[in-house]
């Protein structure tokens, strides 16, 4: 059996003693410990109250024991309202260990600290998986929201962990849950572009429509991003092209078809007339390219007959480009907004259906 350090027995001393065992993880400190002489009886009156979180989050599975066999309230609270099982998820070893001892003696495996986040929270946050696959084993509410109305899903799919986002839905987590702005994990998954997450959450049947207040749909979104296949995937699955866009910096109102052209007259303008002089456009060029493209889509999926005022801002931007190939790309799209408007309502149809089924660059 060991012995306690003799030293300087104030009541700081005697408790960098023991912050030191637990750190140290010294086991023959802890069997002293357990010896009910006058020495640790010394040591035990001193024990900050956070001393069980302490040991937790350093995996002390031992001292975990001994304290709870001391006492220890395994609900009690830092500063930040945090819980010994939110220390567990912290530690680098033994935290499912130290967890299971600490939930066996009943600890609210859904606290939530000063942030809101419960313990499957942190869980996720810190990429410590085995704890989450613990904690979902045990029940943990995988709906529960932080203060910003984030869950568990919004996390995953901004990290676009697609398997551990498959677990959270399998526990009955809600791929449309919005957080405190409304966004929903798909605009997560978007905004990472996380290509393999999008395409399961539209193939899941998630809600494309709902709606971040500062930044718009999934669709939106897209359309800023350039990204072509993710404004036809959307497209393909009904996202709605009637919803508007509210500059937060203008509180100016602009439809979708009237973003996307914005988008490409401000990215046609920051174009030279030198970006594709190799014949491959690179750079702003390449970028300036598939935001005609988007708008090309959103034109059609819009409906027609397209307004005077976009066919004119169109033939603006024409006169403006110093990019052949990209002013050629407009040309198209000026002749496919005056002809389309010749179409009837069912073959206006027809043709945006046909476009969804092909690479846009052929449109």
């Amino acid at each position: 059996m060991g012995s306690l350090p003799s030293r300087d027995t104030t009541k700081s001393n005697l408790q960098a003693d023991v912050l030191k065992a637990i750190k140290q993880d010294d086991i023959n400190f802890l069997s002293s410990m357990k010896d009910n002489s006058e020495e640790s009886d010394q040591y035990r009156q001193t024990f900050p109250p956070f001393l069980l979180h302490y040991a937790a989050q350093h995996g002390r599975v031992e001292w975990v024991k001994y304290l709870i066999e001391q006492n220890f309230n395994v609900n009690s609270l830092t500063e930040g309202k945090e819980t010994p099982l939110h220390s567990c998820v912290r530690a680098q070893h033994n935290g499912v260990q130290c967890a299971k001892i600490i939930l066996e003696e009943k600890s609210d495996i859904n606290a939530q600290n000063v942030w809101g986040h419960s313990p499957i929270m942190e869980a996720v946050v810190q990429f410590k998986f085995e704890m989450v696959d613990y904690l979902l084993s045990e029940g943990a509410d995988v709906q529960l929201p932080d203060d910003n109305k984030t869950t568990p899903l919004h996390v995953c799919a901004s990290y676009g962990n697609i398997g551990y986002l498959k677990k959270l839905l399998d526990r009955g987590a809600d791929q449309n849950a919005q957080d405190g702005r409304g966004r929903t994990p798909l605009y997560f998954a978007i905004n990472g572009n996380h290509k393999r997450v999008i395409e399961f959450f539209i193939q899941n049947g998630c809600n494309v429509n709902l709606y971040d207040s500062n930044f718009g749909s999934p669709l939106q979104k897209a359309i800023t991003m350039s990204n072509i296949d993710l404004v036809q995937q959307l497209l393909k699955v009904g996202a709605n092209t009637s919803m508007y866009n509210i500059s937060r910096m203008s509180n100016v109102k602009l439809s979708l078809s009237e973003l996307a052209l914005h988008t490409v007259q401000v990215s046609v303008e920051l174009v030279g007339p030198t970006e594709d002089e190799d014949g491959d456009l690179y750079g702003p060029a390449a970028k300036a390219f598939r935001h005609i493209q988007c708008f090309k889509l959103l034109l059609i999926a819009h409906g027609l007959p397209v307004p005077k005022d976009i066919r004119d801002r169109i033939r603006q931007i024409i006169q403006k480009c110093k990019v052949e190939r990209l002013k050629m790309e407009l040309l198209k799209v000026q002749t496919l907004a005056n002809s389309m408007a010749q179409l009837s309502a069912k073959d206006q149809l027809t043709v945006f259906k046909m476009y969804l089924d092909f690479s846009v660059e052929y449109i």
